[in-house]
């Protein structure tokens, strides 16, 4: 896939380490996020950790939406913890990541980028965090 974006494209996909083709953007764009490096590197580096560690991940593109200069998709990702993740050990635990991402777009290319990810229940489904119910007064 390349840089351009096809306007009213909205289908559900399925790919196997589909996204480092997908991320691309051009070399100006954005990272809010603050965990993060910034830019499409950030990106990049975050998803090649990941399925570095959960090597089996299959994407499922679920929705996208586009409206005037923005591409907004929603994925899930499967996969096996396989290999150490943010410091901790692979427990053969098989995991389900979620996020939305929000794509603004121009001249065809990705300038600015937002997501949301479901890390806290991947680190529950890896064992590394718990929640615990609040206690009764």
């Amino acid at each position: 896939m390349s840089n351009s974006i096809s306007r009213g494209s909205s289908r559900r996909r399925s790919t196997k380490n589909g996204l480092s083709s997908s991320m691309n953007s051009s070399p100006g764009v954005q990272q809010p996020q603050r965990i993060r490096r910034a830019g499409s590197g950030g990106v990049k580096a975050f998803f090649r950790h990941y399925l570095d560690a959960f090597p089996d991940t299959k994407v499922v593109m679920e929705d996208v939406i586009e409206e005037g200069d923005r591409i907004t998709a929603r994925f899930t990702y499967n996969g096996t913890f396989s290999n150490p993740f943010m410091g901790y050990r692979p427990n053969s635990a098989v995991v389900q990541m979620r996020s939305i991402d929000i794509w603004r777009v121009a001249d065809g290319k990705f300038v600015e980028h937002w997501d949301e990810l479901n890390l806290l229940e991947v680190f529950q489904q890896i064992g590394a965090a718990t929640v615990r119910k609040p206690e009764r007064q």
